[in-house]
């Protein structure tokens, strides 16, 4: 079944801010974990004097 002119039309944005929300949900998860994690990694890095390398 073809899709009529105006689910064309709105097919394509639809689908670009389905994307960008799951993008967006994506980082937050990720951001997250980095903000609960962060300091760890940190001093892990600081114990084996790697973080002056960054």
């Amino acid at each position: 079944m073809a899709m009529s002119g105006l689910a064309t039309i709105l097919a394509r944005p639809a689908a670009i801010c389905v994307l960008a929300i799951g993008f967006a949900a994506l980082a937050g998860v990720a951001l997250a974990g980095w903000v609960d994690q962060g300091p760890g990694i940190f001093m892990a890095l600081v114990e084996t004097g790697m973080a002056w390398c960054f």
